[in-house]
Order: C-alpha cells, then structure tokens, then sequence
C-alpha cells in the first residue's frame, strides 16, 4: 500500500522530523511505500533530508492557526496528486516506537472507521476518545471534507472557548454539556467525521510518569524532570505498549539540547532495549 506521510516545518522542527522518519523506518514492517512530505509554516530554513517540500503556508499571525493552514495546503496536495491508500498528518516532534505499526494504521483504517491516532487523554476542554491531530492517519476519501482551521477569538487573538449547549455535540465531543470546548486546531475533526457516518480509532494518552511500557529514564534526576511537565513527553499505547510519543513545546526546545536531547535520549534508548538499530 501507497502510505503518504506530511508534517510541517517551522522552527526546530527539521531535526525532529528527520528524526521521526529514522523512528518510523526502524519500526516499520517494509511491507509498504512510505513517501515524506512536508509543508513549510511560516519557515524559510533548510527543510529535513528525505522528505520532499510540497508547499509552504505563511505566517497568519497564531500558531494554532499557522499549524492549521499547513494542514490544510497538505489536504490540497492529497487531493491533487496520486491518491495513496493511507495518508498521515504527524507532527516533526513525534516518534514511532510500535513494531510494524504500519501494518496496525493499515488494518484499523477501513470504510467506516476512517480515521487512526491517539486521544487526548484527559486534557481539559478538548475532545475526547477521538485522534488528535499530533498524528491524524485517515482513508484519503475523506480528505475533500476535513477542516483543521480553529475559531480564534478577535479574529486572531486567542482561540475560542465555547460552551456546550446540547446533548448531541456532547455525545460526539465526548464532554459533558456545559462544559468549555476549546476550538483550537483540528477541533471539528469528530464533528465532521462522525456526522458523516464515519467512526475513528483512538489510542489512549499515557502521561509521562503514569505507568504502563515508557520509555526509559537515565536516572532518578531525569526523571523527576520529565514528569514536572508530564504532558510534555506523553506517550500513546497501543494494546498495552508505547505506540507513539510526542515532544511538546519543540519550537521552543532543539533536538539536540535541554528537553529536546532528553527526550531523544529515552527514544534512543528505548530502541537499544528493544534491539533496534537506528
């Protein structure tokens, strides 16, 4: 099968997305065409080595809006070029930890369950039992409905938090009505998708420090960094072991130093306990 993989570049992220493909290769099953693209945001440095640059989205003033315009010349070039079989949107600062999750992503997108990722756990005001957009792998016969752009308040203030008033928008948000909703990018996603008939498959959120197969830790020390942020190197489990892991705050945090080279230290590691070369 014909897999196509988008992320999108802006500050920091060239490094992480090079070495996300290393991750994803190492792990997976070599049954499939894996092809890179990437979007530039707002970004104007050197793009990562094996990826292929097939757009660029200006800088329109929020990041949540700036990573939704990228998603979206994505979409426009899904749609445009030679359909493949599977299209993921990931993140530069994830990395794939699951062997052979080619082949899981392959067999749990179908015709009516369209859509495969990671939920976002119990991270207030977002949706919930449904893929985020960290990774979003999704039947590209969707793709001509999709819409990632947020609702900001102010036109690009801050993005809007909005009440929810029925019992049918709770049931496919998965919040109680009454609760705050917040519409940041990507939040439509199981609006859209769900009302169309269709159902996703989402992996659940392990913060860092919470249990379960992590990734490892040097020592006490580092540990006790990691999880003063636990959201900030979460993992996604798949049947009980590490899926995918994602490195927030990436912008702000090289590859190569502080948080960033801690983060790569655990995968690295995790892979040499596994005896996976990188």
């Amino acid at each position: 099968m014909k897999i196509d993989i988008y992320t999108f570049i802006t500050r920091n992220s060239t490094d992480y997305a090079e070495f996300l493909q290393k991750t994803a290769i190492a792990m997976s099953s070599g049954n499939h065409d894996l092809r890179w693209k990437y979007i530039k945001s707002n970004y104007v440095g050197k793009g990562p080595d094996g990826w292929t640059c097939v757009g660029s989205s200006p800088n329109l003033g929020h990041n949540s809006y700036n990573h939704a315009e990228a998603m979206q010349s994505a979409l426009v070039n899904l749609i445009n070029t030679e359909m493949p079989d599977i299209a993921i949107f990931i993140d530069a600062d994830t990395a794939v930890l699951y062997p052979n999750w080619d082949e899981i992503v392959c067999k749990r997108i179908k015709d009516k369950c369209v859509c495969f990722g990671g939920d976002y756990g119990q991270a207030k005001h977002k949706y919930k039992n449904f893929p985020t957009v960290y990774m979003f792998a999704f039947n590209p016969k969707i793709a001509p409905i999709l819409n990632f752009y947020p609702a900001l308040v102010d036109g690009k203030e801050s993005v809007l938090k909005s009440k929810i008033k029925t019992k049918d928008l709770a049931n496919v948000v998965g919040l109680p009505v009454g609760s705050l909703f917040k519409q940041d990018t990507g939040w439509a996603l199981p609006c859209i998708i769900k009302n169309a008939g269709y159902s996703g498959y989402a992996m659940p959120r392990v913060l860092c420090g919470n249990g379960g197969e992590q990734l490892p830790y040097k020592n006490g020390n580092m540990r006790d960094l990691c999880i003063q942020k636990p959201e900030h190197m979460c993992e996604w489990h798949y049947k009980g072991k590490a899926f995918f892991t994602h490195k927030q705050a990436s912008r702000n945090h090289p590859l190569n130093e502080s948080v960033g080279a801690i983060w790569k230290w655990r995968i690295e590691k995790y892979f040499e306990e596994k005896g996976v070369a990188l």
